[in-house]
């Protein structure tokens, strides 16, 4: 279904679905620089309610005005009750919205960290209504960030956590939480490694970090799900080899993996020979033997779809 066909649309998206037929989708309006939200009103999409946010009103470049709305991230406590983090480009802030009905029409805003310039590649999950986490890419210190939300709103009584500060890190962050931990997925740029974080408590007080695949260029386009505390999956591109990867974790620090190439491209690092699988990658796992992945053949400009059969990903 094309959902929204108004200029440059549909940038970052993020999709959470109360229930079957009622999906909420935010997303990046490139031509006027605004954050946007569908509420979807049945299963394919075809009809619902579009919402600007967040208004930039800036040219496609950002060139003027202000831009707001990149990497959006969303979860949605109830149907009438959604959270969304952003990026706002021109002031280089992280942001949050918290809707307050199922269009989000009228909703509370709030900015959790404008220190440095903050805010890219954010993910959100949220146990509570009142309690959401978002993990972020610090650009200016070049950090793995998570905030860890103090009421509904993502107002007050929030803080900062350090995730990882070694190393230039962070960049494409998934965050899945458990009632209790948190577990994070993210890119090593310095070394070019795909990274691992568990929280041991919702506030990220304890921090394991640990290095879960640093064969070649791999980490990019991370999306992580947790079947259960303990059993972690992530998604990821590895970009020396132009191939789709899965981890599966052995245990809640993601100690004794199992790492499986998913899909094959074989291509250079720049896609320039061969071909290249694996980009932009979106993970779902209804069991902890049945994951699904979506992801972007680059070569072929085709959307793809894999559908695990076993816990690795091995068979599917």
């Amino acid at each position: 279904t094309a959902v929204d066909t108004t200029g440059d649309v549909g940038q970052w998206t993020s999709i959470y679905c109360p229930a079957t037929d009622d999906c909420k989708i935010s997303y990046y309006d490139v031509t006027n620089g605004d954050l946007k939200f569908r509420d979807c009103a049945d299963t394919i999409c075809s009809g619902g309610t579009t919402t600007t946010v967040d208004t930039g009103g800036a040219s496609q470049a950002c060139g003027s005005g202000s831009c707001v709305g990149q990497y959006t991230g969303i979860d949605c406590p109830t149907a009438t009750d959604c959270k969304i983090s952003y990026y706002d480009v021109t002031n280089g802030d992280l942001e949050f919205r918290d809707c307050e009905d199922a269009t989000c029409s009228t909703s509370n805003t709030a900015t959790p960290d404008s220190a440095n310039d903050v805010g890219q590649y954010t993910s959100i999950d949220c146990p509570a209504a009142n309690d959401c986490k978002i993990s972020y890419y610090d650009v200016t210190g070049g950090d793995s960030q998570v905030f860890d939300c103090g009421n509904t709103s993502c107002s007050t009584g929030g803080a900062v956590r350090n995730i990882d500060t070694t190393n230039n890190v962070g960049q494409y962050s998934s965050i899945f939480c458990t009632a209790s931990t948190c577990h994070i997925s993210h890119y090593d740029v310095t070394n070019a490694n795909l990274r691992y974080a568990f929280c041991e408590t919702l506030g990220c007080a304890v921090v394991i970090n640990s290095i879960e695949d640093s064969t070649g260029d791999v980490g990019q386009w991370t999306s992580i799900y947790c079947p259960t505390g303990n059993d972690c999956k992530i998604s990821y591109y590895d970009a020396t080899n132009g191939n789709l990867k899965f981890v599966d974790c052995g245990d809640s620090e993601c100690g004794g993996q199992a790492t499986t190439t998913v899909d094959t491209g074989g291509a250079s690092q720049a896609c320039a020979s061969g071909s290249c699988v694996g980009q932009y990658t979106g993970l779902y796992c209804p069991t902890a033997t049945n994951c699904k992945i979506s992801y972007y053949d680059v070569s072929g400009g085709d959307l793809k779809f894999r559908d695990c059969t076993n816990a690795s990903c091995s068979t599917g």
